[in-house]
């Protein structure tokens, strides 16, 4: 167990649960400020430092998509086509 500056004290299982909530809230799309509200805690800072390890396949993720919008860019036509020759 620990105690926390309250001076309430938290069980490992409650810690755990706490953990859990932020992480299935993240995983179901939850806004980083809205798992802050939820939690308790001053700023979106605060959540956003405890819960670090939650951002790794999110991180993952957006450079993918990324990657794949440069890709697309650097492909797509600039919407002229080639000039063809006016011939009946």
């Amino acid at each position: 167990m620990r105690t926390i500056e309250l001076g309430v004290t938290i069980t490992d299982a409650a810690v755990d649960e706490k953990h859990t909530y932020a992480s299935l809230a993240r995983a179901c799309g939850a806004d980083l400020r809205y798992v802050q509200k939820t939690m308790g805690h001053s700023t979106p800072t605060v959540t956003a430092n405890i819960y670090s390890d939650l951002y790794a396949d999110e991180l993952d993720h957006v450079a993918t998509n990324l990657d794949r919008l440069h890709g697309t860019a650097k492909n797509q036509a600039t919407g002229q086509g080639p000039d063809t020759p006016n011939h009946p």
